[in-house]
């Protein structure tokens, strides 16, 4: 029964994901803020935590080219902000999803989660971080292992994930990603 609801909502979000993420590239391009890029999250939050994986799956793509997007057109420089100050409510949001039960949503997640870092990392350095960074080599690894079905390998990467969020969060940043965190335990999805 869950399949067949699956493959029939599956079929509606494939044929409307390319227009509504051109939606969201065009209203960053028109001006990419913190405050745009909540507004997105913001609306895509029911859909990452939706019971059924199809909603999941289009809501991370969806999520995902619009960090993609901010990432390419947002405007760096001594007027900016120093701190990315979404990064704690937007990782403590994503880090359910990549435990879900969904290889694809996991695998998108920690792709989320790579951009966000990158993000959180242009504000403070001004600089786009260089794939020959520890971190980003790790998160790269944790992508590809991440799709196995083995729930023990997947809480042992989830644990792996902390490591590296523990070590790029700035402090100011665990209250919000506490309370984002806390906001996941009404999450429908089991894992």
């Amino acid at each position: 029964d869950e399949d067949e609801r699956n493959s029939y909502i599956a079929k509606y979000l494939n044929q409307s994901l390319p227009e509504l993420n051109q939606f969201i590239k065009v209203t960053l391009e028109l001006g990419a803020t913190p405050a745009r890029l909540d507004d997105i999250q913001t609306t895509l939050d029911p859909y990452l935590k939706h019971k059924n994986s199809e909603a999941r799956i289009c809501a991370c793509h969806c999520l995902n080219a619009a960090l993609d997007v901010y990432m390419k057109t947002v405007k760096m420089g001594c007027e900016a902000p120093s701190k990315f100050n979404q990064t704690g409510s937007m990782l403590g949001k994503i880090i359910p999803r990549c435990i879900d039960s969904n290889a694809t949503v996991r695998q998108t997640a920690v792709e989320i989660l790579k951009r966000i870092l990158e993000i959180s990392c242009m504000y403070e350095t001004l600089t786009i971080p260089d794939t020959d960074d520890d971190w980003i080599k790790q998160l790269l690894n944790i992508k590809e292992d991440i799709t196995t079905d083995d729930p023990q390998e997947i809480y042992r990467i989830a644990g792996d994930l902390a490591g590296i969020i523990a070590k790029r969060l700035v402090n100011m940043q665990y209250v919000q990603f506490s309370k984002s965190l806390m906001y996941c335990i009404k999450d429908s999805e089991v894992s």
